[in-house]
């Protein structure tokens, strides 16, 4: 499934409420909302590295992916802290790929952490 196609803002509440949902499409979408769209980049950095803990490996490659969109767009709140949690799940096969492209995107477009 494409998370990516015709992505619309939403608010805070409506996403929180989305992400406690358990529905994992509603949640891929919702999380790549947050990427685009959100400008609390603290909040939205916690919510990924959150989301990319989760057994489901479609949300956590998804939230991968949105840490590198993060880099590309809005640039990190703390970069070190978000590629040692994606370093820490690099191993596994089913969103390796995922992992690797975000860790590019952050060191091509995160060249340091905004104090």
């Amino acid at each position: 499934m494409n998370y990516f196609e015709n992505v619309r803002p939403i608010s805070k509440k409506t996403a929180i409420r989305i992400l406690s949902s358990g529905n994992i499409e509603h949640i891929c979408k919702t999380l790549v909302s947050i990427a685009y769209f959100e400008k609390d980049n603290l909040w939205a950095q916690k919510i990924f590295l959150t989301f990319l803990e989760n057994d489901n490996f479609d949300i956590a490659g998804v939230s991968a992916t949105c840490l590198g969109h993060m880099a590309r767009l809005q640039r990190l709140t703390n970069k070190d802290l978000v590629l040692a949690a994606l370093f820490s799940r690099s191993h596994e096969e089913s969103i390796a790929g995922q992992i690797e492209d975000a860790i590019d995107d952050i060191q091509t477009f995160n060249i340091s952490s905004p104090v």
